[in-house]
């Protein structure tokens, strides 16, 4: 998710100062980019599990998974995790970077919707000037609106890309991220190993979540 946030920034940059682009975005700023991504994933991900601090330290862990502290295995896998982590690490995993990507992919339409209406201007003046009679005027307006079309089609088909681009990515990864916010705010109710809902819910919304990596590219 951070990946695709970082891309997003990136083509934005490209896209809204080509040339200041080509000449700041060098290899060092981008492997510092990437080092910043990477660091993040640790301190959200890899420190807090190895460190135990994202676990529910209350006595509700033996509810959760039906057994106490003295029989667990010491392979048992303890997936509660305490109120603390599961809202930062879903705000800085997810929920900023999604608005991250929703602001920079408008700006990036409103862009392209720019410069797709300057172009057909072009076109459009440039077919304009090759009018040096009057008897061409119909086919002026005629080809006129025929440019405006085509122009309308490009912002067209621009919008459903960027949509079709966040609303997929949106869709698979929100309803793992709305669970993992309200799983810590349930109580547990013994029977299964996610409170508030079935472990097999929540596995299909996981699931789900990383399904989102197999349509990236189609």
């Amino acid at each position: 998710i951070l990946n695709l946030c970082v891309i997003s920034v990136d083509r934005y940059w490209a896209i809204s100062s080509p040339f200041r682009y080509e000449r700041k975005m060098t290899p060092k700023v981008a492997c510092l980019m990437i080092s910043v991504e990477w660091t993040l994933s640790v301190l959200i991900s890899f420190i807090p599990v190895q460190l135990n601090w994202h676990k529910d330290q209350t006595s509700g862990y033996a509810e959760l998974n039906g057994t106490y502290p003295g029989d667990l295995s010491p392979d048992n896998c303890d997936s509660s995790l305490n109120r603390t982590y599961a809202i930062s690490s879903s705000l800085i995993s997810f929920y900023i970077p999604v608005a991250i990507m929703i602001v920079t992919y408008t700006r990036i339409y409103r862009i392209a919707q720019k410069q797709i209406r300057r172009i057909s201007a072009l076109e459009r003046a440039a077919e304009s000037a090759k009018t040096a009679t009057a008897a061409w005027g119909t086919s002026s307006s005629m080809e006129s609106e025929s440019s405006f079309k085509m122009s309308f089609k490009r912002e067209t088909k621009v919008l459903k890309t960027l949509s079709v681009i966040m609303g997929v990515f949106v869709c698979c990864w929100l309803p793992f991220f709305i669970l993992n916010c309200m799983v810590p705010f349930c109580e547990p109710d013994g029977t299964t190993d996610f409170p508030c809902i079935s472990s097999t819910t929540f596995d299909v919304f996981v699931w789900f979540g990383w399904a989102n990596s197999s349509l990236n590219p189609i």
